[in-house]
């Protein structure tokens, strides 16, 4: 094969043609594409807190004809809106002095918890140490317990994201899959009372259909009692005449 991958950690060499003249290979992290990843997260994390803060809102109750929003006071996304602020702002124990903030990479985060972000000053962090910028973004710690076993702990940026994503969106396990299985849950119990209600008053419908039908019929019959009554006076009056 021409490729050689066990010279240097995460480089694969494709070797081409053999030359008698010495080779200089330079190898350089990638700027660019690290300036538009932390872009495109600065990006995406407005987007989501604008998302959830739609969701989130109260609207103007001063006004009469007040709109919330479709979440309004759910408590799990409350505190989604406050974990991924949180996340945004805390420092990261990584041992990086002075590199261990968004901050520090010109990630700033108003009042509003709305993120900005200033290209030049990532482009200066990762002039002077791209692997400081990465272990911002992700960075395992490594501790020994009370056991004196080994333990690793995920404490990055990138990582504690993904996390606090994960707990939310598992299928399995989620917040957003207990919770929606509590509401299907609701929904069918609500279901089911309303199918006893229909299932009771269609029962007594019934039951007051029956009676009036049979007083109807009594009126009727008494009517006729009444006519009969009346009929047979007229006849002896007419008799005694």
């Amino acid at each position: 094969s021409n490729q050689i991958s066990d010279v240097m950690d995460g480089v694969t060499l494709d070797l081409k043609e053999v030359t008698s003249q010495a080779i200089k290979v330079e190898i350089a992290d990638d700027l660019g594409k690290t300036e538009i990843a932390v872009k495109d997260f600065v990006d995406q994390y407005n987007s989501t807190m604008s998302f959830i803060g739609g969701l989130l809102s109260v609207g103007d109750p001063s006004q009469e004809n007040n709109e919330t929003g479709a979440l309004a006071g759910d408590s799990s996304l409350i505190r989604l809106q406050s974990q991924l602020r949180s996340l945004l702002t805390n420092t990261v124990d990584n041992g990086n002095a002075g590199a261990n903030t968004v901050k520090s990479i010109g990630i700033e985060v108003d009042r509003d918890g709305v993120a900005s972000f200033d290209a030049d000053k990532l482009k200066e962090a990762l002039k002077e140490d791209s692997s400081k910028v990465r272990d911002l973004f992700t960075f395992t710690k490594t501790s020994v317990n009370a056991a004196g076993e080994t333990v690793e702990e995920e404490i990055g940026i990138g990582q504690k994201f993904e996390s606090l994503i994960n707990s939310f969106t598992d299928s399995k396990d989620g917040i957003i899959a207990t919770k929606n299985a509590t509401y299907d849950k609701l929904i069918k119990n609500i279901t089911e009372r309303i199918t006893v209600f229909n299932d009771r008053l269609e029962t007594k419908r019934q039951q007051y259909i029956t009676k009036f039908t049979a007083l109807d019929v009594a009126m009727m019959e008494a009517e006729s009692q009444l006519s009969y009554m009346a009929s047979q006076f007229s006849n002896s009056s007419s008799s005694n005449s």
